[in-house]
């Protein structure tokens, strides 16, 4: 037992005295989230109850596929009592939970023998990983106080193929590379589903038809439709659309609904070309009122020339990797390895880790100067050129060759003309060969 103490403090020792731009080799595992213990009440929905992570353990580059997974409650709380539903998510927007509009539903569990389930998922897992959520629906009616822990179960394949049947409990992979298989993902946090009768909860609204980020062109008018529900189960009083450049200048508009905001819209005309933030803002019959926290971007662009004229960079020298650039239309692209790559949308933008502060508009005539590089259509890989550390190591990097290349000091880093805020941190599961350091 001495010994293990000894060796145990030894490793601990050397992980903290790691040199300062040095890292290993980082494998993605079964892993949970903590969430903070909370108190959830009659008619809500979108309770988040489960924050974990499903790896890809195939090693090779490839994607895997989440084919079923099974949770639990360790608390007293039962289905059809005071849960209503269980839903599993899966991290589409800005990284964290977002929920209802931003994060992407995957299934609503069946449930069978103490478990939820489920299954026919077929979700791509790429070699980075991918972060799930587990969340709730209380029913309308509650009894007595009972409490939520929620966690996926350790694997117990009964059958022992591979393949997820109904006596089965934990994560299936199509690669059969199953998990967990040292213990439960469970929220370390319990919960509380109260009997208390009042609402203190605004309702929820999200736009459906548009997502972040979405360019518009040749058009002055665009239908804004969405979807509202109470935190509570109350009657919904009113729904409006923010619309403005910033949030100092956002006019709110009321929509149009004719099912108690279920299902609503507003006309948006006479746009003029640009950028705009859309936000949507709720209340219901006991006055809770609260608007979205994430906003919606949208560009509206015009092929006829009109004034103003955009202004624009004009370059003599093409810009170094790393550099955001544009044309006078809504396409953005990344130079990379001296090639243009345009970036296919603006969630996968924002999951790459790139601000919008950063781009810069040039000419068409210098947007030519570049090379064609190929579309970038997944987040879970950088390009080349990108300067990345870890989220929980400072060591830096370069991405070049397909490797990463460590750079070895600070002054390395500054000689080089490399700057602080062009480092994107990615998840510890985005694996890179280590290439020759950077010296």
């Amino acid at each position: 037992m001495k010994r293990k103490k000894i060796i145990f403090i030894f490793l601990s020792l050397v992980l903290f005295l790691s040199p300062f731009f040095s890292h290993a080799s980082v494998i993605a595992d079964f892993s949970v989230r903590a969430l903070p213990g909370g108190t959830f009440y009659y008619s809500q929905f979108n309770q988040l109850v489960l924050d974990f992570t499903v790896p890809n353990l195939k090693n090779d580059g490839s994607d895997d596929q989440l084919s079923a997974l099974t949770v639990k409650n360790n608390g007293s709380a039962r289905d059809a009592y005071e849960i209503d539903s269980v839903k599993l998510w899966v991290d589409k927007y800005d990284s964290g939970w977002q929920g209802w509009g931003y994060d992407e539903q995957l299934a609503t569990a069946i449930f069978l023998n103490d478990n939820w389930y489920f299954k026919d998922l077929s979700l791509l897992v790429p070699s980075a990983g991918s972060r799930l959520f587990v969340t709730i629906d209380t029913r309308y009616t509650i009894s007595a106080k009972k409490t939520v822990q929620f966690y996926v179960s350790q694997l117990n394949d009964a059958t022992s193929n591979g393949i997820f049947d109904l006596s089965d409990e934990g994560i299936f992979m199509s690669s059969k590379l199953n998990g967990p298989t040292n213990g439960v993902l469970m929220n370390e946090n319990l919960s509380l589903i109260s009997t208390a009768n009042y609402d203190l909860f605004a309702p929820e609204a999200v736009v459906t038809n548009i997502v972040d980020n979405q360019g518009f062109k040749d058009t002055t008018s665009v239908s804004i439709n969405g979807q509202a529900k109470d935190q509570g189960g109350r009657a919904i009083t009113l729904v409006q659309v923010g619309i403005g450049t910033n949030d100092s200048n956002m006019i709110w508009h009321n929509v149009s609904s004719s099912d108690n905001y279920l299902n609503w819209s507003y006309g948006w005309s006479n746009i003029q070309a640009g950028n705009y933030i859309l936000k949507t803002k709720a209340q219901d019959e006991y006055g809770n009122v609260a608007s979205s926290n994430f906003p919606i971007h949208v560009s509206f662009s015009s092929s006829v020339v009109v004034n103003p004229v955009p202004i624009v960079i004009e370059n003599s020298v093409l810009l170094p990797d790393r550099s955001l650039i544009k044309g006078p239309d809504s396409k953005v692209y990344v130079v990379a390895g001296g090639k243009k790559r345009w970036i296919a949308d603006g969630k996968i933008f924002k999951e790459l880790g790139y601000k919008w502060s950063k781009i810069q508009t040039i000419s068409d005539t210098d947007l030519a100067k570049y090379q064609i590089g190929d579309d970038i259509k997944v987040s879970y890989t950088h390009p080349e050129g990108t300067l990345i550390k870890y989220e929980t190591y400072p060591q830096v990097y370069l991405l070049e060759g397909g490797q990463r290349r460590h750079v070895f000091d600070e002054a390395t880093f500054n000689a080089r003309g490399y700057k602080w805020d062009e480092i994107i941190t990615i998840s510890d599961g985005e694996y890179y060969p280590e290439g020759v350091e950077i010296k």
